[in-house]
């Protein structure tokens, strides 16, 4: 395809090969980033196998013995239904494991480590054509060791994969503003569609990320409609099928059937309540007990027979909603907790809880919010030296820190729901670092050396 529309900088495409250094840097890196992650699973202590990971693991076995995506519903436990509570890509990675015989959980997690460990050369990717080679190195060192983007693999959750695909995003982004060809736009709209299938809520960078690499420096609406088009057409591709197999097996076009749960787990009368320890958090207790409560003793809707996933769905979300309503007033500070919460910038006593919750380990949970911290300051300045030398770029690392607030604000605020945010936060700090060496030593060039 043809370029869309006039380029949105007039700065040269980054394909011009890299300084002598730069791939033996970020393999060595990438080495010890996947002896990292195999080290981590199989030394560190995991205290369960969180229900999500149950959840993910089961329907991968599913997958691979005919059954199809499916997975037990509470009013039977013993037959496995068509499902739509997670979008299906993990499990599908998963289901890849099975097929070649890792079916064990621990061989399950050395697999995880070692597609994980994409990200590090991703990383160093797109730190590269963010700006500098040595940018490149240090985000891909970042993206090795930080002890938060180990956690996600020993977990066995989709966070693993999230953060390699979201990672992707930013590259084609980056590719795509450089010089906006129908190719790399359509090739933005299919990375993001991935990381949609992995989690629901990057379906947001849509609008935060591919519409603002289309848009800058396109004139005309002829042009603007192209560009949006092609974007779209490219996520459309990877999440419509999805949607179409749900409207058909399940009634509902929707990415994931899990928003009830969660919702009416961060709307319940602990997570209001500023001096209990879930304030501003999600509680599961009042998760699983409110939807116990509806199968069990609630007549299910529109003459059913039985209480099924989207109804169920529908009726605890209409629930979370009649809360919020209910306690309009409570909700800034309630939302103000949440954003607190997810960004660390108070005691992170119940993270570690819900780490654990989650099938963390509360170690590398407090471990990651020290590097989080030591990060912080670079990751500040690094955005201040974006914005001066370009604004675009350091509006398309925002994107994902938006998504993250927002999605934190509807929801809850923990480590978790930050991970969409954590690529950028990484390649924000490799900038400040990098830029904190050149002053140090000023023999220490920032641009392509």
């Amino acid at each position: 395809m043809a370029a869309v529309g006039p380029q949105a900088l007039t700065a040269p495409d980054a394909e011009a090969p890299s300084t002598p250094w730069f791939w033996p840097a970020v393999l060595s890196i990438t080495l010890f980033g996947l002896v990292a992650r195999i080290l981590f699973v199989s030394l560190a202590q995991f205290e369960r196998i969180a229900n999500d990971a149950k959840f993910f693991r089961t329907t991968a076995h599913n997958l691979v013995s005919g059954i199809g995506y499916a997975y037990p519903f509470p009013t039977d436990p013993t037959k496995a239904v068509a499902t739509a509570a997670h979008p299906p890509l993990f499990s599908l990675v998963l289901s890849i494991f099975d097929l070649v015989g890792l079916q064990s959980v621990e061989a399950q997690l050395v697999a995880l480590a070692v597609v994980s460990s994409a990200a590090v050369p991703v990383m160093g990717l797109v730190g590269r054509r963010l700006l500098s080679p040595a940018v490149g190195a240090v985000a891909a060192a970042i993206a090795a060791l930080h002890p938060l983007w180990l956690q996600t693999v020993g977990s066995l959750m989709s966070e693993s994969v999230y953060l390699v695909v979201v990672a992707g995003v930013l590259l084609a982004a980056l590719r795509a503003l450089d010089r906006p060809t129908g190719w790399r736009l359509l090739a933005l709209g299919a990375s993001i569609g991935v990381a949609s299938l992995v989690r629901s809520e990057a379906i947001l960078m849509v609008v935060l990320v591919g519409f603002p690499v289309a848009l800058m420096g396109i004139r005309g609406w002829k042009s603007t409609l192209r560009t949006l088009g092609v974007l779209l057409a490219g996520c459309l591709a990877l999440i419509a099928p999805w949607m179409i197999r749900n409207e058909i097996q399940l009634g509902t076009a929707s990415l994931s059937t899990q928003a009830g749960v969660t919702l009416i787990g961060s709307y319940c009368s602990s997570t209001f309540e500023p001096h209990d320890p879930t304030f501003g958090s999600f509680n599961g207790t009042c998760a699983d007990v409110t939807a116990a409560v509806f199968i069990r003793y609630v007549k299910p809707p529109a003459g059913a027979s039985q209480w099924n996933e989207v109804s169920l769905n529908h009726q605890l979300t209409q629930s979370a909603e009649h809360f919020a309503r209910l306690h309009l007033g409570q909700l800034p500070r309630v939302v103000a907790a949440r954003e607190v919460s997810a960004w660390a910038l108070t005691g992170q006593g119940y993270q570690q809880t819900l780490a654990v919750y989650g099938g963390g380990n509360a170690t590398f949970e407090e471990l990651g919010g020290v590097v989080y911290w030591i990060l912080a300051p670079f990751a500040l300045a690094g955005s201040v030296a974006m914005a001066r030398r370009s604004w675009q770029r350091l509006f398309i690392l925002m994107g994902p820190i938006v998504a993250v607030v927002v999605t934190v604000a509807m929801m809850y605020g923990s480590s978790r729901l930050r991970v969409l945010a954590e690529p950028s936060l990484a390649l924000l700090a490799a900038v400040g670092a990098v830029i904190a060496v050149k002053r140090i030593r000023p023999t220490v060039r920032l641009a392509s050396d």
